[in-house]
């Protein structure tokens, strides 16, 4: 199907809207605005509400929208409709029927549907279940918009937009919607350049890759017995040319040194943030409760990671890692172990692992860094990993694997006892490696990996089961690693 054809598909004939003539998309009736027979409302729906019982209600609807919003790039007709009328379809709903109501959280979801809807979708499985979403989707968003009383005009301009930017998802065109009004993610190069989409499509990609891993390991931990309640916080980083795009979920962190400035690129998923975030207030101090992380693969079906993309240079250092090595280090002193041994990234890892289990190793520790160099042969990249039990646990459920070839590397910090955690972080690096084994097959990435002198060489994603293998630091294997992925891969044999 070529885009023209595609567009007339999706849109039908827009012009006749006023006339109270469908529109078809897939097959979807998507009804005009009925001339002239309802008079629609002009404004925010809330202002029909009680003035005190819509304050609130309000607040909320708009910080949700925006959090959804922040990293899609979508049309700004798109985006004024998401602010201007569907947060006050929030609104409604909350009032009515309540912040948990099936009503509400349906809302809610549309939203998400709707961003899904708009991504890039490389993969033709993904086009095909696009395909069959958009008619319950756009039936979602026409009972929706009659309810608002969008105006007529705006209704329709909404109705070409979504048409021409599905036309275009459908038909491979993987640069994205058209027309998208959103400021690049933090550090990302502006203008519509092949690296800027390359990237653009890397987060589709690992975003997808994360959920993916974390539906496996939700189906495990509901039907095996013996990993119930298992799970996994995740910090990945891959890099495109001139990128580094890092999906993060839960308190594994990613950071970016540059010159001799350390920037944290990803925020703990963690109660005492989500609070400071819904009342509009920066980093606060967070009491053992508070601490407690609120996103993690495994926790629920559905799992919303952040993705964000960072432009690279020369000589840049990114570091991820686990809770066992922030909460036992400060920041000043990760940078200026990382500046010390700027040019050996194998070392630098031996030396934060030694701080921190001096500091009292009280959790497991995993720390994987990645120097970005470039000869005349084009980039490399340098990668050292490194995972250590620490000094009171007894056990190590971090894992972490990389693939220099590639342009990628992940860390885990698995939870559950009784060696769940074990498994689920194994669960994940299996679940990713093999979803980015398609995006190395894709983009052919011709980087020439380096490893330090004396390490293992970098396992591949040809095989998860040697990925996983890759558990262990370069310098003492964990001799619980050939068990665990035997569990993993049996497990993961009985959910696929």
């Amino acid at each position: 199907m070529n885009a023209s054809v595609a567009r007339q598909v999706v849109a039908g004939d827009a012009k006749h809207a006023n006339n109270g003539l469908n529109l078809i998309s897939f097959g979807t009736i998507h009804r005009a605005e009925k001339c002239g027979l309802v008079e629609p409302r002009r404004g925010p729906i809330c202002q029909t509400l009680p003035g005190d019982a819509c304050a609130d209600a309000r607040e909320q609807a708009e910080r949700k929208i925006a959090r959804r919003i922040a990293n899609h790039p979508i049309p700004g007709k798109v985006r004024r409709f998401l602010t201007d009328y569907w947060a006050g379809l929030l609104v409604r709903e909350h009032v009515k029927h309540g912040a948990l109501s099936a009503e509400y959280l349906n809302a809610l979801a549309t939203v998400d549907t709707l961003l899904w809807s708009l991504e890039p979708k490389p993969e033709a499985q993904d086009r095909d279940r696009l395909v069959q979403a958009l008619p319950e989707l756009l039936r979602t968003l026409d009972q929706g918009v009659e309810r608002i009383g969008m105006p007529p005009e705006e209704r329709n301009e909404l109705v070409a937009e979504l048409a021409a930017c599905h036309a275009d998802v459908v038909c491979g065109m993987a640069s994205g919607p058209r027309a998208a009004e959103q400021p690049p993610a933090q550090g990302m190069v502006e203008g519509d350049t092949p690296d800027t989409r390359q990237a653009l499509e890397v987060q589709t990609l690992l975003e997808r890759a994360i959920k993916r891993a974390n539906v496996h390991i939700y189906k495990t931990a509901q039907n095996q017995p013996g990993c119930k309640g298992m799970g996994s916080t995740v910090a990945t980083a891959f890099f495109p040319d001139g990128h580094v795009v890092v999906g993060h979920a839960g308190d594994c962190r990613a950071y970016l040194l540059r010159d001799e400035e350390l920037q944290l690129l990803t925020k703990d998923h963690s109660l005492a943030n989500d609070n400071a975030a819904s009342e509009g207030l920066g980093p606060v101090p967070e009491t053992a409760q508070e601490r407690v992380v609120t996103r993690s693969l495994g926790a629920h079906v559905k799992l919303i990671p952040d993705v964000v993309t960072q432009a690279i240079q020369t000589a840049d250092l990114v570091l991820l890692c686990t809770d066992g090595l922030t909460d036992a280090l400060p920041p000043t002193f990760i940078q200026t172990t990382m500046s010390r041994h700027r040019d050996d990234p194998h070392a630098g890892c031996k030396a934060l692992i030694d701080a921190a289990n001096a500091a009292g190793g009280h959790d497991n520790i995993t720390v994987a860094i990645t120097r970005v160099d470039h000869s005349g042969s084009g980039p490399q990249l340098l990668m050292a990993t490194m995972t250590d039990p620490g000094r009171t646990r007894p056990q190590n459920e971090d894992a972490v694997a990389c693939d220099p070839q590639c342009g990628f590397v992940v860390v885990f910090d698995g939870v559950g006892g009784q060696n769940a955690g074990d498994v689920a972080s194994g669960m994940a690096v299996y679940a990713i490696s093999e979803e980015l084994a398609k995006a190395r097959r894709r983009y052919r990435m011709e980087l020439a990996p380096t490893m330090p002198a004396g390490a293992d060489e970098p396992a591949t994603w040809d095989d998860p089961n040697e990925l996983f293998a890759f558990n262990a630091s370069p310098v003492k294997r964990d001799p619980r690693a050939t068990c665990a992925e035997q569990t993993m891969v049996k497990l993961l044999g009985s959910t696929a």
